[in-house]
C-alpha cells in the first residue's frame, strides 16, 4: 500500500484569459499495489488499486496520474477579462427579413411533391 500526501503549486493557463494562474495543489494518497485485476477484486471496498505489470512500479507514471486524476476540472483567475469579447445577438430584425423567415416558415415542404402527383 502506498500511503501519502502530493503538494505543490502548479502554474496552468487560465481558461477565460489564457494568462498563467498559480494554482496550490495538494491531494492525499492511499492506493493498495496489485498484480491482478483477480487480485483486487478480493480486497474490500473503498480502496483504490493500481494495477502493478512485470513487478515494476514506475513512480513517475504513478504521480503524473494521480495529479492528473486530482487537478481541477477548470482553472480560472477569480476575476478576469476573457480573450475575446462575446458577440451579443440581438432580437431586433428589419422588417424585410423578418416577412423573409415568415415565408420560409409558411411555405410547404411537401409542395415539390403535387407536381410528382399521378393523374
Amino acid at each position: 500500500m502506498i500511503k501519502g500526501k502530493i503538494s505543490t503549486v502548479l502554474e496552468m493557463p487560465c481558461q477565460r484569459c489564457l494568462k498563467a494562474e498559480t494554482v496550490p495543489f495538494e491531494t492525499n494518497l492511499e492506493v493498495v499495489l496489485v498484480a491482478s485485476d483477480a487480485q483486487a477484486s478480493q480486497l474490500q471496498e473503498g480502496y483504490d488499486t493500481w494495477l502493478v505489470e512485470e513487478q515494476r512500479l514506475f513512480l513517475q507514471d504513478f504521480i503524473e496520474d494521480e495529479i492528473l486524476l486530482a487537478l481541477p476540472l477548470v482553472i480560472m483567475h477569480e476575476k478576469c477579462e476573457a480573450v475575446k469579447e462575446l458577440i451579443e445577438v440581438t432580437t431586433e430584425t428589419d422588417d424585410s427579413s423578418h416577412q423573409e423567415c415568415e415565408a420560409q416558415e409558411k411555405a410547404n415542404p411537401f409542395a415539390v411533391l403535387k407536381d410528382l402527383k399521378l393523374n
